[in-house]
């Protein structure tokens, strides 16, 4: 019977080993190192933007980690992120950190990627925290990870779950790729714009913006579930429904603080994302900003795009690099320095022939983030269903469809020039 699978505990076709503890003197270049800020919300590593350590001659080796590997938060401040998994799936060299735990399987016959995709269902969430002890996990271990009980079906019932899901994410993978080469098509027009200045204007931000503030502050009250726009994403930004679900039903919150269509907006606050910037292209919906958040809402959409591409730029980067200032564990770039900040600009007809060729690459991007949101949606509702028997994987052909419905994603006219027209001719 479908579903009707054998119990087993997790130590009994899995080996365990915590991550490494590195002080500060070991970041350096050599040796790449994925720690709990990798995880997020992915199923896979995002290689290209993990840390490096300097190459440690102690190191053993199986303090490395292999293809199959899954990878587990151990212990954070965040207990929304203990227990929450990353799966190897490629050959790497790479350690892991003390935060987290490894789970490497040993035994023949068993599938890796099908017990990590396992491992994201709430099903063994439920049972990290019942093998706990009934609570909710504050602290993951060995001992626990050895006692989850996990389903063992059929290896060929493994497989077949295990390619499904995979086929979902082969597509959500090569989606970013597309959504990378846009990036850097993009970044390219623009150096080779911004290489070449003749007779270029300068300007404070300020001036060419009819909006620069930081987001809203949620109210610490029972709420509605709010969404609103925050800085977690490995790039840019994302959209969180948990960032403003303090907010009560009613509360008023001023409508410049909601993301609009062509915003720049500027992650203000904490350490390692602060500097990250994003291209708001809007949506069917309104989402407020958060407080970590600088709205920078030019005169006119050419202004705004320009704007962000500096930013995005190793020169914008450097700048804000800057206007950092430090407390006592946070960085924080201040609005009043980010509106006095100078930066050269194209006349106007420059500007806006500029901002017709790249356009339409944010426009493709946008649309296949939404096509990977979808995607994600439709696989995790396939997860739960799948790994507790309730659909026959022998019934599903495999075959993910790439035409998924967008009607909820068709393209909003973006204008080409806003209200206010700038006139740009003003001499450095």
């Amino acid at each position: 019977m479908i579903g009707n699978w054998e119990n087993i505990k997790f130590g009994t076709i899995a080996s365990f080993r915590n991550g490494l503890n590195f002080t500060k003197n070991s970041h350096g270049k050599g040796l790449k190192l994925i720690g709990v800020p990798d995880f997020q919300d992915y199923f896979k590593p995002v290689y290209r933007s993990l840390s490096e350590i300097s190459i440690i001659e102690t190191l053993k080796e199986d303090d490395y980690l292999k293809k199959g590997d899954i990878l587990f938060v151990r212990s954070n401040g965040n207990k929304a992120l203990v227990g929450r998994s990353l799966f190897i799936d490629k050959p790497i060299t790479a350690v892991f950190s003390g935060f987290c735990i490894r789970a490497r399987i040993i035994s023949k016959g068993v599938c890796p990627l099908f017990y990590a995709y396992f491992s994201r269902t709430e099903k063994f969430r439920a049972l990290l925290s019942a093998a706990s002890g009934g609570t909710n996990i504050q602290n993951l271990n060995q001992k626990i990870l050895n006692n989850v009980l996990v389903p063992r079906p059929p290896i060929e019932i493994q497989q077949k779950i295990a390619s499904i899901l995979s086929a979902y994410d082969d597509l959500i993978e090569n989606n970013l790729r597309r959504i990378d080469l846009n990036c850097e098509l993009a970044e390219t027009m623009f150096l080779s714009l911004f290489n070449n200045k003749v007779n270029w204007g300068e300007f404070e931000l300020n001036e060419v913006s009819k909006y620069f503030g930081r987001g809203v502050t949620p109210k610490y009250e029972e709420g509605t579930g709010l969404y609103g726009i925050n800085q977690k994403a490995n790039k840019g930004l994302t959209l969180n429904k948990d960032v403003f679900k303090e907010y009560r039903k009613g509360d008023w919150i001023p409508v410049e603080k909601y993301a609009s269509k062509g915003d720049v907006l500027i992650n203000s606050l904490g350490e390692g994302t602060i500097g990250r910037v994003h291209y708001y292209m809007g949506d069917n919906k309104k989402f407020p900003v958060d407080q970590h958040i600088s709205i920078f809402r030019a005169k006119n959409m050419a202004v705004g795009l320009f704007v962000f591409q500096f930013f995005n730029s190793e020169y914008g980067q450097g700048h804000l690099h800057t206007l950092k200032k430090g407390g006592t564990n946070m960085t924080m770039l201040n609005i009043g320095d980010l509106r006095k900040v100078r930066i050269r600009m194209p006349s106007s007809d420059i500007l806006e022939n500029y901002y017709k060729s790249v356009i339409d690459l944010f426009k493709a991007k946008a649309i296949l983030e939404k096509k990977n949101e979808l995607l994600k949606e439709a696989r995790d509702i396939l997860l739960p269903r799948l790994m507790t028997g309730m659909i026959d994987p022998s019934e599903i052909s495999g075959q993910v469809m790439e035409n998924l419905d967008l009607e909820e994603i068709k393209e909003q006219p973006l204008d080409m020039v806003a209200e206010d027209e700038l006139n740009y001719s003003r001499e450095k």
